[in-house]
């Protein structure tokens, strides 16, 4: 906690955190139904007021769209991604050299990106990574049909702040061998 205190106590890197949060939440809440914003965007007919009116009252689609396991991974994800991210950045503005850490990070903002959202939605961007059949294999053996895969991409962003807190407390602090 001490390393979560020195990170946020500077205002950039709660902006940066919070900045990532709303990034990721609103992905997260508009992906769904990115055809239906695009067209509304891009509508001549749609006032520009009309259309900022339009994505914020999307928003309330949240507890009517996901469920209340996707809301938690939803939130979960988008939250920790947004603090794992201006961890890491804090701690490789300080060293500059990367570790492992920035790679266990990244896998689980990735991992829970797939994780949120109905099962459809994860299958098609599962499908555009790994191809279609591969995917409906993949999520058809899991014993949740893919809803674990949020539950991954949150222990590993949990894993990656706990990694990055350790090397902020104790930056210069190495194995000794003692043999």
């Amino acid at each position: 906690m001490r390393s979560v205190k020195t990170v946020f106590k500077r205002p950039w890197y709660l902006a940066l955190a919070l900045s990532i949060t709303a990034g990721i939440f609103l992905f997260a809440m508009w992906f769904p139904n990115a055809l239906l914003i695009k067209h509304i965007l891009l509508s001549e007919n749609v006032s520009v007021v009309g259309k900022i009116a339009f994505l914020w009252h999307s928003l309330g689609y949240f507890t009517e769209n996901f469920t209340w396991y996707s809301q938690m991974i939803v939130v979960f994800v988008s939250v920790l991604s947004g603090i794992n991210v201006a961890m890491l950045l804090f701690y490789l503005k300080r060293k500059i050299s990367q570790d492992r850490v920035a790679g266990i990070g990244l896998l689980g903002t990735v991992v829970g990106m797939f994780g949120f959202g109905c099962l459809a939605c994860n299958s098609v961007i599962l499908s555009s990574v790994i191809g279609i059949s591969a995917t409906a294999g993949f999520v058809g053996i899991l014993p949740f049909g893919g809803s674990e895969i949020g539950v991954i991409g949150i222990i590993l962003l949990v894993i990656s702040i706990a990694l990055v807190s350790r090397k902020i407390s104790n930056p210069s602090a190495c194995k000794i061998n003692s043999k």
